[in-house]
């Protein structure tokens, strides 16, 4: 998945943090687990990662409660769908 040969940093590294919502041309200073500091700039974003589902990352499911007595028809939009749209990002 993170690969830095190929481009791909992981959000949970030091980079990928510096990096989160930053935007294309934006440039930072990142510190690399060797202690050595590097600038970098930020040159293309790219969405266009695996599907959640191929990268290992399901949706979830709704649970209800026992007791529950509200159906999902009556429940609000915002409330009856837990979908979440997951998508993995290149730093390049």
């Amino acid at each position: 998945d993170a690969d830095i040969r190929i481009r791909r940093v992981s959000v949970l590294t030091p980079v990928g943090t510096a990096l989160i919502g930053r935007a294309e041309g934006a440039v930072i200073d990142c510190e690399f687990p060797a202690g050595t500091l590097r600038r970098l700039a930020i040159l293309r974003i790219s969405k266009n990662g695996p599907k959640p589902e191929s990268a290992g990352i399901f949706r979830r499911e709704s649970v209800r409660r026992m007791g529950d007595a509200t159906s999902e028809a009556n429940r609000p939009p915002h409330v009856a769908s837990e979908r979440r749209d997951l998508e993995r990002m290149s730093f390049i």
